[in-house]
Formats: C-alpha cells, structure tokens, sequence
C-alpha cells in the first residue's frame, strides 16, 4: 500500500541551529554547494543529454511563481502535491525534468544532468544532501531515479535516491535526501556528480539545493522528537457530503510515524469530531506505546464510530491528533483534519474540482478506441421514502475534437455478492443500470461549471429512479470512444478515501454491512465487459460526480389515513391536473404543494373548507417529467406522484 524508504535515504527536515531538542553536531561542514541561482540556465560546464537518443532535457526554471510555465502540464497535477515546489530556495531557481511532456515513447528515456568537476580533495568522507520533488507514473524510482559518481566522467558508480513506488505516485515535498558517496569520492579531486532517470509519461522531477558534507549532516536536520500523522492515510467519512436521510455510523484509522532520532514513549492518537460552531460530538483515543526511531504504525483501527446529526445544514471537523511524553519540535505535521457536511438531498465525494485528468495513453492498445468511466460510490441507507432524482457533474474544458460527443452518466445498483469472489472491484455481473443521463458536449465547458441533469429510466420514461435501502449505488461518467480522441473529466485531489475504504472493510457490521467505498475506475475499450476498480486512480483523485435524491417534505405530521381518499387525473397529464378529494370530515386548512424530482417548489398554494371536490392546477408550464403533490394537514399529510408529457 505504501513504501518507507529506511535505508540510504533519511526524510529530513528544515535546519533550525536555533532551536532546543534538535540533535545538533559540529564536525559536518559543508563545502560544496549549488542552489542554481547564478544564471539564466543550468550552471556552467553541467550538461544535459538523453542518452536514449530522444529529446529529453534537464532544464532551468527561475523561481517557484514560473513553475506552470516551465511545466506545461502542472496546473494539471499540482493538487497533489500542495500547488507549489517547497525546496529551500526554490525562489531563487531550480532545474527539472519534465517526462509527462514528452508522452508515451520508444524506448524509455534516460536524461542524465552532470555536473562539472567538484574537488573532494582531503575530505574524510564525501555526502550529498539534496532536495527533490518526483512523480512516477509506470516505472518506480528505485534503479531508475539515480544519482550517479564518477572520477573521470566515463566510469559510473549508481546510489539509488529514494523509493517512490507507482502506487505511492509523489515524493513529499520537497524529499529531502542525503547519500553517502563516500566509496567514490573520498580524496579525489576531480568528481562528477550525475542526476539520471529511466521513464516513460512519468510526471517531472524538480531538484534543488545540492550540498556536499565531510561527515552525515542528517543530525542537523532531524529533530530528537517527532511524531507525524501521515497525510496520505487517515480516515475520513464516506463522504464529504451526505444527505441527512443517509447519515450513518462511520469509524477511524490513520497510520502514525516516528520521524524523529529517538524512540517516542507513550504515544496517544486522539480523533475528534467537533460541531461547526457547536462544541465536541465525539473523542477517542488510541494508545501506542513506545514507537521506535523510523517506525511507521500503520492500519490500527480505533474501535468506535460516530454519527453526523441527521439535520441539513450540520458540518463538523474531524481531527487526529498525535502526542507523547516528550514535546514534539515540529507540531504542524501531528494533526490531520477533514471536514463532514450534512445536506437536504446532495450526495458528494468533493467540494469542487482542483484538476482535470484522464488516463495515460498506455492504458489502451495502440488501435484501441479511448473509451474510459469514472465512478462515485455512494451507499443508501434509506431507499424507501427517497428516489435518485439527478446527477451534477463537471468535466475538463474539451479539446475541439470531443466537441458533440455525447458522454453518459448512469446509475448503477452494485451487488457484489452476486459473484462468488469478493474483490471489492464491481464486475460486469454485479452491477445493474437503473438509470441514465445523457449530456453532449458544447466546448463551453470547464471544471468549475457544475452541470446537473434529471434521470431517465432505462426504459426510457422519465424519471425519478426508485431506491432500496441498505444498497450500494455507484453513479458513473462513461465516454465510449470510437478512435483515440480523449477526454478530460473534473476532479478533486484534496480529500483521499483510501483509509476509509480500509476501515470500513474491517467494521462491515458497525456501519451496516459491507464496505464503503471512494471513486472506482474503468479503462477500456470496451466498458460493458471491463471490472471498475475501487483502487480508482493510485493518485487519490475523485470525480466531480454528484448524486442528488428527492423525497418526501419535512414534516412532523403522520400519513393522511387511508380512508379519506386523493387522486390525480389525467397522468400521464398534459397542460392540467384534476386533484379528486374525499375526506372523512371537513379540514380547516389545506396546503397542496408541488415539487420537481430535485425538490424544487413548484407550487404551494392554501386552500379553507375542504372535503369532498376537485381541484385544477395547471401544469402547462411544467418540464416534462415527475412531480410530486403534497397534500398537507392538520391531521396529516399524503403524497401523489405523477407525470407530466407533452
């Protein structure tokens, strides 16, 4: 799930020479370094090469507010790793390899930085210390990634830097980085240094602050006492949205790590859940013990759950909080925090789109038509008094040649028991269409326009698409393709429902049954035969792809007793709905009220004196598609459906 590099490379932190507890020794000095900030390009006597034969080049970039311009496609991944590169000096320059620009290729490229020659003369032992930030998409860091020694620029000695993993996808930001090359440059005078790395539609590396140590300068960096909650796997609810007829019990996890250079005694993971404005709604704790210098304690449940209040409009902030005997020299990395949001009727994942993405290239065969599905998940705890009325979404701006496409958004019932082996992906056999939406792109759009459209069954009549309780639903944006033009939907890399899943996998009990689940994904050309993976994109992103419910009014008041008798003719209806009653006795006030299948007010009008007529109520006016009438009293309410066709 996720790669600790304990060995050559140490994660260091910022030099704080000022600052109690940190670990602090006086025999590193430093005496070569190289910040790139002398010149308008890469220092003088480096070179760049691409020792594959293609064009792909180390370059410079001035500073951190220039990165979108030396990076084309950053804008399109910057989410992920916090919007900006975070090395020490990035202001004043750094250099990069960009291999997302060069796309898929043949074979895969090797583009070699090297320095000029640096005098190691007399030094008793010869580290590297520097700052990076990597993405990887097809081939991991390790045996890739290098940094490379030389005495004589022909003869090459390789020290692996770190290990990013394709699943783990980013370094942090920066990762810093120290090497002993000791074997290599101990005395020499004349030493090369290399940056080398093998990929193919890998993402970029930025590099930045080179220094050479005459002993291991990690004591500078690391403090004596640091604990982290990671970013990359904590809990968080199901979703960032939740309608309040939907809320359930959901539980928590976050892998916790001793960054610092002693053991941590009496380690206490605290999760709490406080209501916006309100006070705390929940605390627990999690008890670790000593945690060991470079340990990673990870995937170790806390035993409750909590449950947001089942009222629109109620927002809470989750929060884990690390502590221990000793007080830790770098606070700001021991919280994680996320936010719960309770609505009237929206279903989402997200607060809004942050990128747009698709798919590489090298998911499809060469010939294959670029047909892919992006999927939320979302579970209905009560179905029976609420429908699916409408989907929201919003995708990329379109490359003119998807202009007049036609995407699809379906909604999908999941049973995954309905094939023999639980694998938590949703296989061709398990998932039933229900329902569907079709949009055609115009050109117009981008990421931050929300689109919403109503559902059609799949019979074809409008909808509302009826609902079961305790089920799992998946909504799903499909472009099926029929050459490689590709398509570009709207996502958010700044919540992770990695942990979550996880968690839920393990309580299937405490929140009803069965797991829960972030985005799904499906790549290929043909998508009706093609599993959706719960693991979506490794990169954490999820789709702008809203479920919207409709249901009965809040009210108080019991159902009308069945004796006093409502009908609606004609429905189908065309421009006029006859509202037939028969009551028991006389009703002092009456409200009929119409709504849309989004919960829109249509019509609320009062009515004294009623118990046995008909009531007209134009409807010429009206979208066609299903409605719903409220007849509302002092003695109760009842609910009508009906249809409107022109």
């Amino acid at each position: 799930m996720k790669v600790m590099d304990k060995t050559t490379t140490k994660q260091l932190l910022i030099l704080c020479t000022m600052l109690f507890g940190f670990q602090m020794a006086i025999t590193q000095n430093l005496f070569w370094e190289e910040d790139f900030s002398t010149t308008m390009g890469l220092p003088t006597g480096w070179t760049t090469e691409d020792a594959s034969g293609g064009e792909g080049a180390w370059t410079w970039c001035s500073d951190s507010t220039q990165v979108a311009t030396c990076i084309p496609n950053w804008n399109l991944y910057a989410s992920q790793h916090e919007n900006r590169y975070f090395s020490g000096s990035v202001d004043n320059g750094f250099v990069l390899m960009d291999s997302d620009i060069l796309g898929e290729i043949f074979p895969d490229h090797i583009v070699r930085l090297t320095t000029s020659a640096i005098d190691c003369s007399g030094q008793p032992e010869v580290w590297m210390k520097f700052e990076s930030l990597i993405g990887v998409y097809g081939l991991p860091t390790t045996d890739n990634a290098l940094l490379r020694a030389s005495t004589n620029g022909t003869d090459w000695t390789n020290f692996n830097v770190f290990e990013i993993s394709i699943s783990d996808r980013w370094s942090d930001n920066p990762e810093y980085s120290t090497i002993d090359i000791s074997s290599v440059a101990v005395g020499e005078s004349t030493v090369y240094l290399q940056f080398s790395w093998t990929g193919n539609y890998e993402y970029y590396w930025l590099l930045d602050d080179l220094q050479l140590y005459d002993a291991d300068p990690s004591a500078l960096f690391i403090a004596a006492h640091d604990l982290r909650v990671n970013e990359n796997f904590y809990a968080i609810a199901p979703n960032l949205m939740t309608p309040a007829s939907q809320v359930e019990c959901f539980s928590f996890l976050a892998d916790i790590e001793n960054t610092g250079s002693m053991d941590q005694t009496n380690v206490n993971l605290n999760i709490s859940i406080d209501e916006d404005g309100g006070g705390n709604e929940y605390s627990e704790d999690l008890t670790y013990g000593t945690i060991a210098v470079d340990s990673l304690a990870e995937n170790v449940p806390f035993s409750g759950c909590f449950t947001p209040s089942a009222v629109p409009g109620a927002s809470y902030t989750g929060t884990y909080i690390v502590s221990a005997d000793s007080v830790d020299l770098v606070p700001e990395n021991n919280i994680q925090a996320f936010d719960i949001m309770v609505t009237d009727t929206v279903f989402a994942k997200e607060d809004g789109a942050t990128t747009s993405i698709r798919p590489a290239d090298s998911n499809w065969g060469d010939t294959d038509a670029h047909s892919w599905a992006f999927v939320n998940y979302f579970y209905i705890v009560n179905g029976e008094d609420w429908w699916a009325s409408s989907a929201t979404f919003s995708i990329g701006e379109p490359d003119l040649d998807v202009i007049g496409r036609i995407i699809t958004l379906y909604l999908y019932k999941w049973d995954e028991s309905a094939t023999p082996v639980l694998d938590n992906n949703m296989d061709p056999e398990e998932r039933t269409r229900i329902g569907y939406a079709n949009y055609v792109i115009t050109g117009d759009e981008d990421e931050n326009t929300l689109i919403n459209l109503p559902f059609t069954n799949m019979d074809d009549t409008p909808g509302p698409l009826d609902l079961e309780d305790t089920t799992s639903y998946v909504l799903m944006i499909e472009y099926v393709a029929t050459d490689q033009v590709n398509f570009f939907i709207a996502g958010s890399g700044d919540v992770s429902y990695s942990a979550m899943s996880l968690r839920s996998e393990e309580v299937a009990g405490i929140a009803d049954e069965g797991a829960r689940y972030g985005e799904m994904l499906g790549i290929a050309e043909d998508l009706e035969s093609e599993p959706y993976s719960s693991a979506g994109f490794t990169s954490g992103i999820v789709p702008v792809v809203r479920l919207n419910l409709g249901g009965p009014p809040v009210s108080t008041k019991e159902t009308l007793d069945a004796a006093n008798i409502i009908g609606i003719t004609p429905n189908p209806a065309n421009s006029q709905i006859n509202l037939s009653v028969d009551l028991v006795k006389t009703q002092a006030s009456v409200n009929v009220r119409i709504l849309d299948v989004n919960g829109r007010l249509m019509l609320n009008q009062h009515f004294d004196g009623i118990k046995k007529q008909t009531l007209p109520f134009d409807v010429s006016d009206y979208s066609p598609g299903a409605y719903f009438l409220h007849f509302i009293t002092e003695n109760g309410v009842r609910t009508q459906r009906f249809i409107v066709q022109h």
